[in-house]
C-alpha cells in the first residue's frame, strides 16, 4: 500500500475474471513520459517442472493499465483462460501458479479472452489510442518482465488458435528488466529481484499474474519518480517460433 496515495475503486468480478477501474491521486511528481499510458502484462501458462511442454497455452490473462503523468492506476483486468491442447493442468502448474483445473474449466478459451481485453482497452483509453490495426506510439505502451509474455507466449499462443492475426497493438512493447537495468545501472534480474533492489515489499504471490503485474507496476511508479524515461523497445521479431517455451 502507498500511503502518499487515496483511491476510489468501482469493480466487477466474478471467480474466473476481474474488470476493476480506479481512480488513484498520487501527491508524487512524476518525470515527462514518451507514453502517457503503460499497460502492465504478465501472463501464466501451462507448464511442468523442469522439461519444455508442446502447446504451451496460456491460463491466465492479466493486465494493469497506468497514467504515467499522475501516477494513476486507472483500471486492472484480468481473466482465467481455458487451454484446449492440455485442459488438465499439472501439479506442478497448480502449485507454481495457484491457478486450479475448476478456475481453467469454467473460463473462456483464448480467442474471446484476447477480445475481452481489446474491449477493456478501448473502454479505458482514449478514443484513438489503440485499434486492431494501430496503436498511438505517443500515449501507449505494453510493459513485460522480460520478452517472453509477447516475443514467445503469444505468438504461440495465437499459432494454436488458429486465424487469428498477431495484435497490432502488441508488435512493441517496454522490457522493464532491460530498462531497469539501464536506468540503475544494476545487474538485477527478474521481478523479485527489482523489488528487493528498491526495497518494495511482494504484493500478493509470485507467479500469480495479477499479482505480477501489480508488484510490476509499482516498479514502474518508483522508475518513474527516479526519473526514468520509459523509451528502450522491443518489437515482434519477423519469424515466429515454433513451439514456445516453459517461462522462465
Amino acid at each position: 500500500m502507498e500511503t502518499s496515495t487515496t483511491s476510489t475503486t468501482t469493480s466487477t468480478s466474478s471467480t474466473d475474471s476481474t474488470s476493476t477501474s480506479t481512480t488513484t491521486t498520487s501527491t508524487i511528481v512524476a518525470s515527462p513520459q514518451k507514453f502517457k499510458y503503460l499497460v502492465i502484462l504478465d501472463f501464466e501458462a501451462t507448464c511442468e517442472q523442469d522439461v519444455r511442454i508442446k502447446n504451451q497455452e496460456i491460463i491466465e490473462f492479466p493486465s494493469v493499465l497506468i497514467n504515467t503523468q499522475t501516477l494513476e492506476t486507472i483500471s486492472q483486468f484480468r481473466e482465467y483462460v481455458r487451454p484446449v491442447c492440455n485442459p488438465i493442468l499439472s501439479k506442478f502448474c497448480t502449485e507454481l501458479t495457484g491457478i486450479t483445473n475448476e478456475q481453467t474449466d469454467k473460463a473462456e478459451t483464448f480467442p474471446t479472452v484476447l477480445k475481452n481485453h481489446y474491449t477493456w482497452l478501448r473502454q479505458c483509453l482514449p478514443e484513438d489510442a489503440i485499434s486492431e490495426d494501430k496503436i498511438d506510439v505517443e500515449k501507449v505502451c505494453f510493459v513485460t518482465c522480460g520478452d517472453w509474455d509477447l516475443n514467445i507466449m503469444l505468438p504461440g499462443q495465437l499459432k494454436i488458435a488458429g486465424q487469428i492475426p498477431f495484435p497490432y497493438y502488441f508488435k512493441q512493447w517496454i522490457n522493464i528488466k532491460k530498462q531497469y537495468q539501464a536506468h540503475y545501472n544494476a545487474r538485477v534480474t527478474g521481478m523479485t529481484g527489482m523489488l528487493h533492489h528498491l526495497r518494495i515489499e511482494l504484493e500478493g504471490r509470485h507467479h500469480c499474474g495479477l499479482s505480477d503485474c501489480l508488484n510490476i507496476t509499482k516498479i514502474c511508479k518508483r522508475m518513474i519518480t527516479d526519473k526514468c524515461n520509459f523509451d528502450l523497445l522491443s518489437f515482434k521479431p519477423e519469424k515466429q517460433p515454433k513451439t514456445p517455451y516453459v517461462k522462465k
